[in-house]
């Protein structure tokens, strides 16, 4: 049994075994409900870390709150390679669309994303 702390961010799998405690840690994934620590039984994450996205494992002790938030590749391109799918121009994070016409031709679009909470 060990305390684990440490910045694991995108990853899925930190290195740990059963009955291991995470304290003071970071353990955010890039999509809602992604699994973390797979096979590891009895497991305890304290109120001291960043629990967002994860789904632990059923028998895991979890303190706190587990926040999940869908976040937009258009705000988060470098998280594309850690897994965060590619949004469409016109995604669900899309909050408004501006579009700058010069009589009857669009000559421009500007379009605010926003990362949501689910």
């Amino acid at each position: 049994m060990a305390t684990i702390r440490g910045n694991f961010s995108f990853n899925k799998s930190p290195k740990c075994n059963d009955v291991d405690t995470f304290d003071d840690y970071n353990l955010t994934q890039a999509v809602p409900d992604t699994p973390v620590c797979v096979g590891k039984k009895g497991l305890t994450f304290t109120k001291n870390g960043n629990k967002l996205n994860c789904k632990f494992p059923a028998d895991a002790k979890v303190e706190g709150n587990i926040l999940k938030k869908s976040f937009c590749s258009h705000l988060h391109p470098d998280w594309v390679s850690k897994g965060l799918p590619v949004c469409v121009l016109e995604c669900i994070h899309m909050v408004k669309k501006y579009e700058f016409d010069e009589g009857v031709v669009t000559k421009d679009t500007f379009r605010k994303y926003e990362d949501k909470v689910v």
